[in-house]
């Protein structure tokens, strides 16, 4: 049988690359609702389209804040992964 073989390194930089993604994706979100607030309060301000808009960036807004979440929560399960294999390790091979 074979050894399986695992890089914490990569864990622990992948898990910190996931913290950065959930922060950019949120940054980038919030400007994006920035700019539909302003489409709807300043170019269309009435009207069917209007009011489609206005419904969606209300959706949108439940939205925010969501990403990295979601990306933290990644991040928490790469880096308890790494915790259980070395107990796990502890455990087959001892110290």
């Amino acid at each position: 049988m074979g050894n399986l073989i695992v890089s914490d390194n990569d864990y622990q930089s992948l898990s910190g690359r996931y913290k950065s993604l959930g922060e950019m994706m949120d940054e980038a979100f919030g400007e994006y609702i920035k700019v539909l607030t302003e489409i709807c309060q300043s170019a269309i301000t009435e009207g069917q389209v209007h009011q489609n808009l206005a419904l969606f960036l209300e959706t949108a807004r439940l939205l925010q804040g969501r990403f990295g979440e979601i990306t933290q929560a990644v991040s928490v399960a790469l880096d308890e992964f790494l915790v259980d294999l070395d107990i796990a390790d502890d455990i087959i091979y001892g110290d």
